[in-house]
């Protein structure tokens, strides 16, 4: 119920349990999907559980949300970010960083 008004704590929770397959049967897509609105309100984890998944498969992609996870404090994604980056070129970096910024709201210091 409270994932169905946005809120981040439980999108980020249900996207976790179908990724993980715990509660229910691994479901990528709506792992993907919970995980994209929770990122959306700016939830670290949620970014760094989707640029792992993208590493998975479309580089420049993780490294973004890798970005914006390690931009709001979130170590663990600045560390995957940074192994990440000795794949790309400067090119896929520069808009990769760029894309991190509309992947969640800024943030306010």
């Amino acid at each position: 119920q409270s994932a169905a008004h946005g809120f981040a704590p439980a999108d980020l929770r249900l996207g976790e349990l179908y990724l993980s397959g715990v509660a229910m049967a691994p479901d990528l897509d709506k792992a993907q999907h919970y995980l994209q609105r929770a990122a959306a309100n700016g939830s670290p984890k949620a970014l760094r559980l989707l640029g792992q998944m993208y590493a998975l498969g479309i580089a420049p992609k993780a490294y973004a949300y890798f970005s914006a996870a390690a931009d709001r404090g979130d170590l663990i994604a600045k560390a995957e970010r940074e192994r990440l980056a000795a794949a790309l070129t400067p090119e896929q970096i520069a808009a990769a960083t760029a894309s991190a910024k509309t992947l969640a709201p800024p943030i306010t210091r």
